[in-house]
């Protein structure tokens, strides 16, 4: 059975979220955690765009829902720099806590494989997320791309992320691309995993580097993407079609350049196969 993939060019972010929620509502069940784009201090398009995650925190107070949301910034970024965010305003603003993940416990996780990940406990006490990633290139090593399931390094711990972006050589260092889908596993398929739904923002996606600080570049994409689904898996494989258009790194690049997506893939995180729906707005 193919997996769905719903999607606008109309950019109305408003609109489109409420829609996909509409959509999902038998999945959205009573505490619901909402996991943003906040690696750093920038905004849009280095972090999720206000507009889109403040239509969630609207729609999930409509409809009775307690909100939690929160991320854990990039390890060189200190607390006090992501303070006074724009995301941040916006969940004070409607009186939803903000959690620095970093601050909140942590859990070493352990797949079927044995592949063990130290992360937030936040999305199993939960009983629904909803990821609002950026489509977004990504200048270290394996890494390459961010998008749908990269979302997940958001959970880890310091060090889960340290040992994540360091060279290759370095013995400690486990598979990048392993250590990602694994935790997706983790987060999808393990005992006591939650709902999940993704709104992806593919409208201005960075090329050279996934934050502008590093040498990320915007780049409208035309025409510009709004994407949900409840797979990652899909969505990354769709936004890497999407960057392929324009990323100069990405030129005769096949699927295997991002290769936590075929791990991904391989260990049955969700499908592979898809299917578009628009959604008229």
């Amino acid at each position: 059975m193919k997996e769905i993939i719903y999607y606008t060019n109309n950019i109305k972010r408003k609109e489109f979220v409420f829609k996909i929620l509409d959509i999902f509502k038998n999945f959205i069940c009573d505490r619901v955690f909402i996991k943003p784009n906040q690696v750093s201090y920038e905004d849009y398009p280095t972090t999720t765009h206000p507009e889109t995650i403040e239509s969630v925190i609207l729609y999930l107070k409509e409809n009775g829902h307690k909100i939690l949301c929160g991320d854990g910034q990039g390890v060189d970024v200190k607390d006090n720099a992501v303070e006074n965010t724009k995301i941040r305003k916006i969940c004070k603003k409607h009186g939803i806590e903000f959690i620095n993940l970093y601050h909140y416990s942590m859990k070493t996780y352990k797949s079927i494989r044995g592949f063990k990940i130290k992360m937030s406990t936040i999305p199993f006490e939960v009983d629904t997320v909803i990821s609002l990633p950026n489509l977004k290139s990504h200048p270290h090593w394996e890494l390459h791309m961010t998008g749908a399931l990269k979302m997940v390094v958001g959970y880890f711990s310091r060090w889960e992320r340290i040992k994540l972006h360091m060279h290759a050589f370095l013995p400690i260092v486990r598979s990048r691309w392993k250590t990602i889908a694994e935790a997706n596993w983790i987060l999808f398929k393990s005992e006591g995993s939650p709902n999940h739904i993704i709104i992806m923002d593919a409208v201005k996606p960075l090329i050279h580097a996934n934050e502008l600080r590093h040498g990320g570049r915007p780049v409208e994409l035309k025409p510009g993407y709004l994407l949900a689904s409840s797979c990652p898996i899909v969505l990354d494989i769709f936004g890497f079609n999407l960057l392929k258009n324009i990323e100069p790194r990405y030129k005769n690049r096949d699927l295997n350049y991002v290769g936590y997506i075929k791990w991904a893939i391989n260990y049955g995180v969700c499908g592979s196969e898809y299917e578009l729906k628009v959604i008229k707005l």
